[in-house]
């Protein structure tokens, strides 16, 4: 810090009056003190929330895991008692859910494997000034408050909290320290196993006392002018100005340190966090001082960093956007019995720090290295500059290079989001990629998905996610996504409410709230602005209930491209009921439910013995053309499927009628619930008698699909009276062979005079005590029956020995 950055009046420098008199007489300053002043000034969004992504979480992860090891072996930890991580800034959550599945990770596999531990998600002190055991109404109807609930119902953390693994709680970090978990009775005060407490840019939001060393001075730093906070501004102008003060004035653990600063300091900003102290206090009354704090925020780590101006304070307050930086050279200097390891590139990155409290001792040498390596590879703001990289070659960048920074990143959404802005064009080329490329992709936003936390801020994300995932082919994740997108939706519409007499309650209050509004507009305004406030929020409500709408569609398409026709048919509805003039929904609705009606006019058709688990049949059709074609890029399927090649919609199309008219033809199409569609399984029957032909996509094969659809298929069969099914295969499809023996068919001893590369199988399916033939040789005039009669004789041979 330059000179002239401390506005030192000089009367106050020399401390004295400058009267007449000529008596030496202190000037008394009654501005604000900045501590004061960050109180009422809006804080900056949680940093988690904007910064946290899987390698971040993956880091803190390792710490906690290192942590819970060594304490285990030194003999400290309690494996009766449950083991706690504290979340004190939680935010939105997003930190929480990736550090949840990041520990679960690591522990199946480290020493304390089976552990029972828990991470509560805390109220950032919303309960301030409360005496202990005191219910506080503000404190409950605070922000804080209401993210812990929002966290409570939200639908990835429900599972969580129903077992136990994770709960919301408050928790005193300013008066007695107690924790009090929202699924226990009793408040904890000390707990009995080592504690972990992780706070993710929650010290830049607590307040902190600014002075100065400047030139063997200790200076104490006010603010010029009052700030009107009520006025809503977008930005908030600070003037400070200096007055002497004396480091004995300050609390005997901060007065050392204020003398430090003033020798080593020539001029500069020193920022003491007092606010943030609360949380290392309280932590050391928690858990008898063994506790590993892991914290990443602004600020300063080095005496160095203090020096070169990192803690100055800011001129220019933009609401929503600026932190007071921390100085956790303090942080460090106020737990001496603690290990500290710390890492900030330079003073502009973002401070991460671990400390690791032992009531005195060290950890071991070993443990102290590895905590070193693991905070030296924390860099929370890796993923941001990846986003960044991303965002700028998303458009001309090869698939390869796409997903080498989206695993670079461990599959952040942050870097998945600025890619795909520019992904409708990249769905072309993901159609017509390897199947391997496919598969790479799908892993991809498989994982992405797992890491993200979708809330009604990321609705336009997971929308374009869903988009991507279903032009890779991945039913089940869009139609997971498109589901999640409803549910968090529907928590957030319900106020987080949960049984039917919360809910009702909810609409009671707020429509009331809503008449309220009305009237008080009313009477402020007038009739002409009521009318303007009810029309505005009918206008909102209108527009909400088509984004919904939308939604529903998009989840109808899905469930009617992976086998699910009937869900389909009531998203639809639901769609129609939302919004019944988009002329989009009104198509579907008609289309769905022609498809319905002709399935329905199918006597071969029984949907009560077309499912096993996700794997379905449905009759071949129209809706399957688009699929065929695709399925058809691969060369060799017509040549094993013994079928006609398939490469122009126009060809598909004329295949598709001509199966339908075929007389005895039973066609169904392989609905996987993840794939859609993966292959046809067929019959043309003649009497009780019928021809079996299937076949199953290359990037579906192997996985036991076609197995399962040709038992589907026979149960079919068997409910319409067919008695015996045959079918032939190449002699040189040893899978195909290995699969009908797998379905029971058995080879029989004949093949055609021409064609003496091709065999016959045969499969008896009559109902045990049916009337049924027993030889071959009237098994073989059944087949030959059959062939005359679907129009394909054939002249058999006996079989060579």
């Amino acid at each position: 810090m330059r000179d002239t950055d401390l506005r030192v009046e000089d009367k106050l420098a020399r401390g004295v009056d400058g009267g007449d008199d000529g008596n030496d007489t202190q000037v008394a300053y009654t501005g604000l003190r900045f501590a004061d002043v960050c109180a009422t000034l809006p804080v900056a969004g949680p940093l988690a929330d904007m910064l946290a992504g899987p390698r971040w979480a993956n880091a803190w992860a390792d710490a906690i895991v290192c942590f819970w090891e060594t304490e285990s072996a030194l003999g400290t930890l309690d494996s009766d008692q449950s083991l706690y991580v504290l979340d004190v800034s939680p935010g939105r959550g997003v930190l929480a859910w990736l550090l949840v599945q990041a520990i679960e990770d690591r522990l199946s596999s480290s020493d304390v494997a089976g552990v029972d531990w828990r991470y509560l998600v805390c109220d950032e002190g919303c309960d301030e000034g409360r005496e202990a055991g005191e219910v506080d109404a503000v404190a409950t109807a605070s922000p804080a408050h209401e993210t812990l609930q929002h966290l409570r119902t939200h639908p990835r953390f429900a599972s969580l909290i129903e077992t136990g693994r994770l709960d919301t709680a408050s928790w005193s970090l300013f008066t007695d320290g107690a924790l009090r978990p929202d699924g226990q009775k009793t408040a904890i005060e000390r707990l009995v196993n080592p504690v972990v407490a992780v706070a993710a840019g929650w010290f830049s939001r607590q307040p902190a006392d600014l002075y100065a060393a400047h030139y063997g001075q200790w200076l104490e730093a006010y603010v010029e002018a009052d700030i009107d906070v009520s006025a809503d501004a977008a930005a908030y102008t600070l003037s400070y100005r200096w007055q002497p003060a004396s480091t004995d004035d300050l609390a005997p653990l901060w007065g050392p340190l204020a003398e430090r600063y003033v020798a080593s300091l020539v001029s500069a900003s020193v920022l003491l966090p007092t606010g943030a102290m609360a949380l290392a206090d309280a932590l050391r009354r928690l858990s008898g001082e063994r506790y590993l704090l892991l914290a990443c925020d602004i600020g300063a780590s080095s005496e160095a960093d203090l020096r070169d101006g990192a803690l100055s304070a800011p001129d220019t307050w933009l609401p929503g956007d600026t932190r007071a930086p921390v100085n956790f050279h303090a942080l460090a200097w106020r737990q001496p019995s603690a290990w500290v390891v710390q890492r900030q590139t330079d003073a502009h990155d973002l401070a991460v720090q671990a400390v690791w409290s032992r009531a005195g001792s060290e950890p071991p040498m070993t443990a102290r290295l590895k905590l070193t390596d693991i905070i030296e590879r924390c860099e929370p703001c890796d993923a941001r500059r990846l986003a960044q990289v991303a965002e700028s070659v998303a458009e001309h960048a090869p698939l390869d290079t796409l997903a080498t920074l989206l695993r670079a990143s461990a599959y952040d959404p942050a870097v998945l989001a600025a890619m795909l802005p520019h992904w409708p064009a990249r769905a072309a080329q993901l159609s017509g990629a390897s199947n391997q490329t496919v598969q790479l992709w799908r892993h991809a936003f498989a994982q992405t998905w797992r890491h993200h936390l979708p809330d009604t801020q990321t609705a336009q994300f997971d929308a374009q996610l869903a988009s991507a995932a279903a032009a890779s082919g991945d039913w089940q994740l869009t139609k997971e996504i498109w589901r999640s997108v409803l549910a968090v939706d529907e928590n957030a519409r319900l106020g987080s409410v949960g049984d039917a007499g919360e809910l009702r309650r909810w609409s009671e209050v707020n429509g009331a709230n809503e008449a309220q509004t009305v009237n008080d507009a009313k009477a402020t305004f007038g009739a002409q602005a009521a009318n303007e406030t009810q029309a505005t929020h009918e206008a909102n409500e209108q527009h909400h209930a088509r984004w919904r709408a939308c939604v529903h569609l998009h989840l109808a398409h899905c469930l009617a491209s992976s086998g699910e026709l009937p869900a389909a048919c009531t998203h639809v509805e639901h769609a129609h009921m939302l919004d019944p003039d988009d002329p989009d929904v009104h198509a579907w609705q008609i289309e769905l439910e022609a498809r319905a009606t002709r399935r329905r006019a199918l006597p071969w058709y029984r949907p009560d013995l077309a499912r096993d688990a996700a794997l379905s049949i449905e009759p071949l059709g129209v809706e399957h053309a688009d699929a065929l074609l695709a399925a058809f890029t691969d060369p060799h399927l017509a040549a094993l499927a013994n079928l006609p090649s398939l490469n122009e919609p126009q060809d598909v199309q004329k295949w598709l009628e001509a199966d339908a008219t075929e007389a005895g033809r039973m066609s169904y199409a392989v609905m996987d619930a993840r794939h859609g569609f993966i292959g046809v399984v067929s019959l043309c029957r003649a009497g009780d008698a019928a021809h079996f032909y299937f076949w199953i996509d290359a990037h579906a094969q192997g996985q036991g699909f076609g197995t399962r659809a040709a038992l589907l298929l026979f149960e079919q069969a068997r409910a319409d009276g067919i008695a015996d099914i045959f079918t032939a295969s190449y002699a040189e499809n040893a899978r195909s062979h290995a699969a009908l023996r797998r379905l029971g068919f058995n080879r029989l001893p004949v093949r055609p005079a021409t064609e003496p590369e091709v065999g016959f199988f045969h499969l008896c399916t009559a109902v045990a005590g049916a009337a049924a033939h027993v030889s071959l040789q009237d098994t073989i005039a059944r087949f030959t029956n059959l062939c005359e009669a679907i129009d394909a004789p054939v002249e058999l041979a006996a079989e060579a020995a």
